[in-house]
């Protein structure tokens, strides 16, 4: 099997927005690469299959899938491996998105252990690990260590040409570990930040959609309930074409409401 040319047409079905048509294309692939006995492939579908269902809310199916990728590589001596642990960490990103916060950083201190015994400390999957590890931190409410991990994650990407993605990745989920923190300023610098490498690269997806949220809890924050709408509004539309009504979708479009609110009792407070 080409896993190049499915990976691809997969690029393809998310540029035109054809999500209905992602996981029947992807599950004939993975059908097609057990038949061929494509071990390779059958667990890079599979770990397309995790993300997949992970992002679109499907827990079930994603853990499903993830067991399956684990199961292989396991069945083929690579428990222990970076592939292993690449797999794990998709795995552990499922665990995270559902709320079982407790088993999801089981699974991401095994994948830390293997990544420091096999990799160089400036490696980039460190770099990403880094990324996930402190959104794990900020579903536990421990943003001090989530702001950590992205410090260290910025340290690493800084020092790869054409890491834009991971660079604005990095940024964002840092601006929204300080705003947890109440570092408005701080918080803002690093949002704007990753809104330039984003504007630069014309680059949006799941990850742009978290900034442009983030952008509008700072000016909700800080009293500016036009903006802070404007953003929110923006990023619920981001969400909705890349992936429909998720789970963070509808929490977005409850932070919408709520900025509505804000706005109409002040209209009725200046007697509008």
């Amino acid at each position: 099997m080409d896993i190049n040319k499915v990976l691809l047409e997969l690029d393809k079905l998310f540029a035109e927005n054809r999500i209905s048509e992602v996981e029947p294309f992807l599950l004939k692939a993975l059908e097609e690469a057990d038949e061929a006995g494509d071990y390779a492939s059958k667990l890079s579908i599979l770990n397309e299959l995790i993300g997949f269902h992970r992002v679109t809310s499907e827990f079930d199916k994603a853990i499903y899938y993830g067991g399956q990728a684990l199961d292989i590589l396991k069945d083929i001596n690579m428990e222990g491996t970076i592939p292993y642990a690449t797999t794990l960490l998709n795995y552990a990103n499922v665990y995270r998105a559902s709320g079982n916060l407790e088993e999801s950083l089981k699974l991401y201190k095994e994948i830390e252990v293997i990544y420091k015994n096999n990799l160089e400390p400036n490696d980039f999957l460190i770099a990403s690990f880094y990324n996930n590890i402190a959104l794990l931190y900020q579903e536990m409410g421990d943003f001090e260590n989530a702001v950590t991990y992205l410090e260290n994650a910025l340290a690493i990407v800084k020092g790869y040409e054409d890491a834009s993605s991971e660079l604005a990745t990095t940024y964002s989920n840092l601006g929204t570990s300080l705003l947890r923190l109440n570092r408005l300023d701080d918080a803002k610098e690093a949002l704007n930040k990753a809104s330039d490498i984003y504007d630069k690269a014309g680059e949006k997806g799941y990850h742009y959609s978290s900034m442009l949220s983030a952008m509008g809890e700072v000016y909700f924050k800080e009293g500016d309930y036009e903006k802070s709408l404007s953003y929110y509004e923006s990023a619920a539309a981001e969400i909705y074409n890349l992936f429909g009504e998720n789970v963070a979708y509808k929490v977005i479009c409850d932070n919408i409401a709520t900025v509505k609110e804000k706005l109409k009792e002040r209209n009725m407070d200046l007697g509008n």
